[in-house]
């Protein structure tokens, strides 16, 4: 299958994701300030305010591979206390390192108009995705996430691992889900699929409630493929099993996990 993709349905309900609530424009950064390249070389996760990362592979229409890169801030954490500015820039870096060098990375930022976007940004949050191109191997993700102004940052390590063009067993993707919530501000590279409602980094599943999934897979799968889907809640315990048999599936239904 190569760069090849199969993506299995999982419809825990029929839930699907919500188009964010507003989009604002990224800008890209050029240069690396010091005290930044620290924060990222030193690796130590934590920070001033809440935040969630998620990075998968993914095939590009031309055939090649990149990582698709999304992150989750709480925006009343972001602003802290009431900015005496009307605009807040947030910057975000992304770099892969491999055995201590770096392999690729992403620098973005982006400028919020307290004024239109204040109140939203502190009940909901801020959302943003990225893109990076990086050769097949295992690397470490080290996303920063930072507010100029006053100096806070949060920080997050995450395991990444970029198939072979060709691979000889298949590789299980994070689950992709739906976010029902409507209240994120989103900024995000330009793709031709950018309609395409953004996936929720830590979903929230709840018994009666209903949710979308994606099981995204690269690589060969046994025809038919034969996979079994198994939730289990913040204590360890089995609370939901789906198998998949046969063609790749549209919407299998399953039970709602319990919490």
């Amino acid at each position: 299958m190569g760069w090849g993709l199969a993506v299995l349905a999982l419809a825990l309900g029929t839930t699907a994701g919500a188009q964010p609530l507003a989009e604002v424009r990224w800008r890209p950064l050029s240069g690396l300030r010091a005290d930044v390249a620290n924060l990222i070389l030193a690796g130590r996760a934590g920070g001033a305010f809440r935040m969630a990362a998620l990075a998968a592979p993914r095939a590009r229409a031309d055939g090649t591979g990149s990582v698709e890169l999304w992150v989750e801030i709480d925006g009343a954490g972001l602003l802290g206390e009431p900015p005496a500015e009307a605009r807040l820039t947030v910057e975000l870096y992304a770099y892969a390192l491999a055995d201590g060098a770096v392999a690729g990375f992403l620098a973005r930022s982006v400028r919020l108009d307290l004024e239109q976007l204040g109140a939203a940004l502190y009940d909901g949050g801020l959302k943003l995705g990225g893109e990076l191109a990086l050769e097949p191997g295992s690397y470490e993700l080290r996303v920063l996430a930072r507010e100029p102004r006053s100096q806070r940052f949060a920080l997050r390590v995450l395991p990444l691992v970029v198939p072979e063009p060709t691979p000889a067993a298949p590789l299980l993707l994070p689950p992709r889900f739906a976010d029902p919530a409507a209240g994120w501000i989103v900024a995000r590279d330009g793709r031709d699929d950018g309609d395409e409602a953004p996936p929720a980094i830590i979903p929230v599943l709840a018994s009666g409630r209903t949710q979308q999934a994606e099981l995204r897979i690269f690589g060969p799968l046994p025809q038919p493929p034969q996979l079994v889907a198994r939730f289990f809640d913040l204590g360890g315990r089995p609370v939901a099993e789906v198998a998949f048999a046969g063609e790749p599936l549209n919407g299998a239904a399953a039970p709602a996990p319990q919490r």
